[in-house]
């Protein structure tokens, strides 16, 4: 109150100013005083508004797990004052704590509610993400929850899978108080290397060269590891390839060895100026010393032949043929004279057998008729050869011999006449034996 020197209110107080806290609109009266002793009264009415019911609505649970939110609308008044700084009458929050909201009517009457919000730790699931080869099968565990449900449809903590190519799979993890996470681990699937071995074939003693291709790394049955190994044994070798992943594949080779030709030549022995014939056997192709290639050759020469044989699988060996040459005969036959009344004999040699023009076989044959006749000769090499005898025919001489008449001591001589030729049968040949 003003305007006096004292002052005396309805209340009872004596003070210029009191405090009061009506319950509704009350009217206050003051009575002043003046130095003088006068007196006036005066009033003031203290109006009391009603004060806001301040509410906090949540848009859905106030308990969640990380990562969620919820929104928090107060109602009840004009304007709104957050705890966390928001001025306006919904807020929306994602971490744990009491919000509390200042409501404000429009008289600037003010009311406070709060709403506690709980946000619960997610948990950090983790997979393994393993490499397989192709064909293999992949183990993956899930950790960080305490449930696990996988999209293979699986509710453990661990899978195995077989996939055909690389593939991620995701598991959702639940902790003890329901929140959930999820995570993912790919399985690397690794293609198997390729691999691949030759077939040698050889032919025997020679060597094979078996090798194998498409890795990093090699393991024969035979305990070699390098991709090429030599041989000289047939048989199927096989091998296990490894590539830089570890991926294996096994491939085999069969090594064949070719047995050699076995081949053989004749050797003929032929007459002078006949053909000789060499045949080879053992082989299917043929390469002879000549340059012909036939499994045959003809030749009027002597000397050592060599062909070289090759076999169905290729391979090949020589065989070697000799000619030889023998000498044909040299046959002659005698002439014969048929003298009167006498046949005539013709007498072949140089061979071994004999046959004549007349059919006989003998070296030695008796004729009667003048003419030529001709004799083939066969060595004991069965070579031949052909001589001939000229028979003619003469009458007999009218030989001559003087008588003489001696005395003894003395010596005559006899002298014959009328022949060629003469045998006395004192031996000598003489035409006068003395």
């Amino acid at each position: 109150a003003t305007g006096g020197t004292s002052y005396s209110w309805n209340t009872g107080a004596a003070t210029t100013s009191i405090t009061v806290s009506p319950g509704a609109t009350t009217t206050y009266t003051v009575t002043a005083t003046n130095a003088a002793g006068c007196t006036a009264a005066a009033s003031g009415t203290v109006t009391v508004n009603t004060t806001p019911t301040a509410t906090i609505t949540p848009s859905g649970a106030t308990t969640f797990c990380a990562g969620n939110s919820v929104t928090l609308t107060a109602s009840g008044g004009t304007s709104y004052a957050w705890s966390n700084g928001a001025v306006t009458a919904a807020t929306t929050v994602n971490t744990s704590a009491t919000y509390t909201v200042t409501v404000t009517n429009a008289a600037g009457c003010t009311a406070t509610t709060s709403q506690v919000v709980t946000v619960n730790a997610v948990p950090a699931p983790t997979v393994n993400s393993p490499s397989i080869c192709t064909g293999g099968t992949a183990t993956l565990t899930a950790t960080g929850g305490v449930s696990y449900v996988w999209n293979t449809g699986a509710v453990t903590t661990s899978i195995s899978v077989t996939p055909g190519a690389t593939t991620t799979y995701t598991v959702t993890a639940t902790n003890a108080i329901g929140c959930t996470a999820a995570a993912s681990g790919t399985v690397t699937v690794v293609a198997n290397p390729v691999a691949t071995v030759n077939n040698p074939a050889v032919c025997a003693g020679n060597t094979a060269t078996v090798t194998a291709t498409g890795g990093g790394t090699y393991l024969w049955n035979t305990g070699a590891t390098t991709n090429t190994f030599t041989t000289t044994t047939a048989g199927v070798y096989s091998v296990t390839v490894t590539n830089a992943s570890g991926c294996t594949a096994t491939a085999s080779g069969i090594v064949t060895v070719n047995a050699l030709p076995t081949p053989s030549v004749n050797s003929p022995t032929i007459c002078a100026g006949t053909i000789a014939t060499l045949t080879a056997t053992g082989g299917v192709a043929y390469v002879w010393s000549t340059g012909s290639h036939a499994d045959h050759i003809n030749t009027v020469t002597a000397g050592t032949y060599t062909v070289t044989a090759t076999s169905m699988g290729s391979c090949t060996a020589t065989a070697s043929g000799t000619v030889t040459i023998v000498a044909n005969p040299t046959v002659t036959a005698t002439n014969g004279v048929i003298c009167s009344g006498s046949p005539a004999t013709v007498t072949a040699s140089g061979a071994s057998t004999y046959v004549w023009n007349t059919g006989a076989t003998t070296a030695s044959i008796s004729v009667s008729s003048v003419g030529t006749y001709t004799v083939t000769g066969t060595s004991v090499a069965g070579c031949t050869a052909t001589g001939s005898s000229t028979v003619t025919a003469s009458t007999n001489p009218t030989p001559t011999v003087n008588n003489a008449t001696i005395c003894v001591g003395n010596s005559a001589t006899l002298t014959a006449t009328g022949g060629a030729s003469y045998v006395w049968n004192t031996g000598p040949s003489l035409q006068a034996l003395p």
